[in-house]
């Protein structure tokens, strides 16, 4: 398989995944602490987290799935509180519109969210011109016939 760019032909070329991977920071931190001032004393203890992710990361992230399940609840409860001040009417119409779109959602996340992760994990980015490409496979699959036929 050729990794070369295709745009600049170079070949310090770095799979996609890997770059966006390296570009994404997570850090997570607990402080405990003790102190004693005069005749009290406290004790103090503290947790935070926290995420960066590089702008090529943002840009680049790989494809995710439909939150299906949380986003039809957040429908439904929308449209209830809604109901209180409006009516009936409109908790059924959410009701209607969460069914809806959680067929849509599980649609996608059964037969295009796998395709699209998969279109995604074959890509490469060119290190020099920032290009991203899908590797050509044709020469890999000619030599792979033309290997079988001579066997």
């Amino acid at each position: 398989m050729d990794l070369a760019c295709p745009n600049c032909r170079s070949d310090n070329t770095q799979k996609l995944s890997l770059a966006v991977e390296g570009g994404t920071f997570s850090s997570k931190a607990t402080t405990v602490g003790v102190g004693a001032t005069g005749g009290s004393a406290g004790l103090m203890a503290a947790s935070t987290s926290g995420s960066s992710t590089s702008t090529l990361a943002q840009k680049h992230a790989a494809p995710e799935k439909w939150p299906v399940i949380s986003g039809g609840i957040g429908i439904i409860a929308t449209s209830w509180i809604a109901s209180l001040f409006a009516g009936h009417w409109v908790f059924l119409s959410g009701c209607v519109l969460a069914a809806i779109l959680a067929v849509i959602g599980w649609k996608y996340n059964l037969k295009d969210y796998p395709r699209e992760l998969a279109e995604w994990n074959a890509k490469f980015l060119c290190l020099r011109c920032s290009e991203i490409f899908t590797p050509d496979r044709g020469a890999e699959d000619a030599f792979a016939v033309k290997a079988e036929a001579t066997n």
